[in-house]
């Protein structure tokens, strides 16, 4: 089974690059498995699990010093090193940013076999059958909404939070900012992507007024 939904965004008569959302499920040694992908500018995300956990994160991007792309472990067991395996493989082979979690036991290696095999099995669809997957009324637009930009990571080890800038522009602070504001608030591990323009402070400070009103009034969604 595949979904897959399409978001995109238009700033002063440009179109900005469309996030794709697909998800796909398969039966693999007895077990069903559930693949997530946002497609982003530049690369995507994974996540591969048979229930709602994200228990890891990994990041990995080509380099031009090296034919191996680098990757590192974002958030996670440092002793499992499935998520940041697997994103350096799809890295090399799709030539892209990929961000993977693989919330999946590590008692079967046929199983992580099996599951990297179906996940390129579908980047192969994916990209040599666009049009037999839209005439099949897979895809679906939904209303515009901006790119992701600049996913930002936090740790509340410290009082005041660690924060770091996993992809978008240095210069544009305000992903960074606001994930360590909203660590240092809820005590929690925060991703923010902040995908709005850095022209007016007042907009920066009214989006973050109303996200904290949210977490008041919804701390069970946060």
């Amino acid at each position: 089974m595949r979904t897959c939904t399409g978001m995109s965004d238009a700033r002063n008569g440009e179109a900005s690059a469309a996030i794709t959302v697909h998800n796909f499920s398969e039966r693999i040694l007895e077990q069903v498995i559930h693949f997530h992908v946002m497609k982003l500018s530049g690369g995507f995300f994974l996540w591969v699990g048979s229930s709602p956990v994200l228990s890891n994160l990994a990041v990995s991007m080509g380099s031009r010093y090296d034919s191996m792309p680098l990757s590192t472990l974002v958030m996670g067991d440092p002793s499992n090193t499935a998520a940041n395996s697997m994103a350096q493989r799809l890295a090399k082979k799709t030539k892209k940013q990929v961000f993977v979690s693989y919330s999946l036991p590590r008692t079967d290696s046929n199983l992580s076999l099996s599951v990297e095999q179906r996940i390129k099995k579908e980047v192969l669809f994916s990209a040599t059958r666009p049009s037999l997957r839209a005439a099949r009324g897979i895809c679906q637009r939904s209303p515009a909404v901006g790119p992701i930009r600049q996913p930002s990571y936090t740790n509340i080890a410290d009082s005041m939070p660690l924060s770091t800038l996993v992809m978008g522009d240095p210069s544009n602070t305000a992903a960074n900012s606001m994930a360590q504001r909203l660590a240092k608030k809820t005590k929690k591990q925060v991703f923010v992507s902040c995908s709005l323009p850095m022209t007016d402070s007042n907009l920066s400070l009214s989006v973050e007024q109303r996200i904290k009103k949210e977490v008041e009034l919804h701390p069970e969604h946060f």
